[in-house]
């Protein structure tokens, strides 16, 4: 009986002593050790089994067949059956090796995943931090332009020196990261294309608004320049996991598919894209002229009392501060905040802006004047760079033009200024909405006869300008081709489908007066000065007036018959 269930005892003591061996060998994993010296036991204690069983089969047999079989034989299967048994020994302690270095691995990887779970919540912990501070402005974790290291306070000195002189301090301040350039092209790209855009961008801020829907953009019968915009901004948008596009063409049928996204990709098509944008606009500027500068980005400042604000753009340059506000939508919530600002930093309107989408050049003309903050569209944001940079160089500030008689269906205000010297002329055209663009002038006129040429049926001027704003792309900024047309406007150069000169920016345009681009430039010339004989009628029997309008405008006066042609027009319409 002792003899039936001896295999079986020795059985369990092997299995628990390779158990035991397992979970003593493995302190970094004791169960799994445990459970690998369990199999192992199991397994050579089955094989021992079979065995004791086979030589108990074999031994009966024999004495039943042979009984005279000599014990030598039975001696020699025995050996034979143990070199079997320490094979497979062998085998399993090499399984068992295998297994070890296995578990090695996985508690090397085990550890390395835990230190970078370790950097994570370093990381998180310190954006908890920054986010429990009082904040007037609440921006959460959102990507930044790449800018100037600001972590030494040699790089951003002179601001420094100047938040200090108002008992103000710098706190901290964006420096960028490796992701910066693609987003700064992304932004870049929407602000110069922002007019062929501006639809999409709308549904874009309504999706993430609304739980991420999708929509579709009907590009059929769209001008090229648009479907390549369009087709651009999702394919950019779609390559960095901000939101999914898909472009379809069926027959004559072309449409956008967009949906956006519940990504990191928030904060930058809500409103981020526009900081980027004109901070790239405004530092292009202060290093095409060779200007030293600083700038900054998302600056975070405190007062003497604790009060913490943001920035979105701050630079010095000219030993002047420049202070930028960018807003996608409700700026007027925004706006009495900057003018107190404005007012605690004594800065004048052109040293602090607020640069919005979609507003009607009078109204931002009339936040200007109640709240005396710069309001700009993002296409004004180079021409006010470059007249903030005038007035540093100590020119006077004059305002910018509103919409003329023709295009807002009101009479233009009365205004005098004196025009005694070249950047009194300059100022005054400025004002005037004639800004006369001597350099651009002539690649404009003919960019303007290739498209009206081009067109297969009469476009408002309207239409005409977003086309030339792709055409020109960023070699000429949006306002200056505004302020090209309206001088083509009121100078007589686009005829209606019957041929009749328009007058207003609502009629379409069928065709040019001339092909010619100098018939153009010469009416475009007439027209400025025509401006000028209504400001003063005696302006041009002046020499030395004459020879400021030559280097104002880069073109002669007209003739002497033509002025007098001129002044008998204006005096007809009195």
């Amino acid at each position: 009986m002792k003899n039936q269930y001896l295999p079986y005892a020795a059985m369990t003591l092997l299995s628990f002593s390779l158990c035991l061996l397992g979970f003593l060998i493995t302190p970094n994993s004791p169960h799994l050790g445990g459970l690998m010296g369990l199999l192992a036991g199991s397994s050579l204690g089955i094989l021992l089994l079979q065995v004791t069983r086979f030589d108990h089969k074999s031994r009966s047999d024999q004495q039943k067949s042979n009984p005279r079989q000599s014990l030598g034989d039975l001696t020699q299967d025995f050996h034979v059956l143990s070199e079997q048994v320490l094979q497979l020994d062998l085998q399993h302690n090499h399984q068992i090796d295998e297994l070890k270095r296995q578990i090695d691995v996985i508690q090397s990887r085990e550890q390395q995943f835990q230190e970078n779970i370790n950097n994570v919540n370093e990381k998180i912990n310190i954006c908890l931090t920054k986010l429990n501070q009082p904040i007037i402005q609440t921006k959460v974790d959102k990507p930044k332009t790449r800018l100037k290291d600001t972590s030494e306070e040699q790089s951003s000195s002179q601001i420094i020196q100047w938040l200090r002189s108002y008992q103000v301090e710098l706190v901290n301040s964006y420096s960028g990261h490796d992701a910066d350039t693609i987003l700064d092209q992304t932004a870049f790209f929407i602000g110069s294309n922002y007019p062929l855009l501006h639809d999409v961008l709308h549904k874009i801020r309504q999706s993430l608004s609304c739980d991420h829907f999708g929509f579709r953009v009907n590009l059929t019968n769209e001008p090229e320049q648009r479907i390549t915009a369009v087709t651009n901004l999702g394919t950019k948008l779609k390559s960095i996991g901000f939101l999914s596009y898909t472009y379809q063409r069926q027959g004559g049928r072309r449409t956008a598919h967009i949906r956006t996204l519940d990504s990191n990709g928030t904060q930058f098509l809500t409103g981020e894209w526009l900081e980027r944008y004109a901070y790239q606009v405004v530092t292009k500027i202060f290093e095409q002229k060779g200007l030293e500068y600083e700038a900054l980005m998302n600056v975070i400042i405190k007062d003497k009392d604790g009060t913490q604000s943001e920035i979105d753009l701050l630079c010095f340059v000219k030993e002047k501060p420049l202070w930028i506000e960018c807003k996608v939508a409700n700026c007027e919530e925004f706006i009495s905040r900057y003018s107190r600002f404005a007012k605690l930093f004594n800065l004048n309107p052109q040293q602090i802006f607020l640069v919005v989408l979609d507003m009607p050049r009078e109204q931002a003309q009339t936040l200007t004047d109640i709240h005396h903050v710069q309001v700009v569209t993002p296409d004004e944001v180079p021409d006010a760079i470059e007249h903030t940079l005038q007035v540093f160089d100590g020119a006077k500030p004059v305002r910018r033009a509103v919409l003329s008689s023709s295009e807002s269906g009101v009479n233009e205000p009365e205004v005098f200024y004196r025009l005694g010297t070249p950047m009194q002329l300059q100022s005054f055209l400025i004002a005037a909405g004639l800004r006369p663009l001597p350099k651009d002038r002539e690649r404009l006129i003919q960019t303007l006869i290739e498209r009206v040429s081009s067109q297969t049926s009469p476009q408002t001027i309207s239409h005409i300008k977003t086309d030339l704003y792709a055409s020109l792309n960023e070699d000429v900024s949006r306002s200056k081709i505004s302020e090209f047309l309206r001088i083509c406007l009121k100078s007589g150069c686009f005829l209606d489908p019957n041929h009749q000169v328009v007058k207003d920016f609502r009629t379409p345009v069928s065709d040019l007066i001339s092909q010619d681009w100098r018939d153009l430039e010469d009416k475009c010339v007439e027209g400025i000065a025509s401006r000028l004989l209504i400001q003063d009628a005696h302006y041009f029997q002046s020499a030395d007036k004459c020879s400021h309008f030559q280097s104002v405008v880069g073109a002669a006066p007209p003739e002497p018959s033509r002025l007098a042609e001129l002044e008998a027009e204006i005096k007809g319409l009195a």
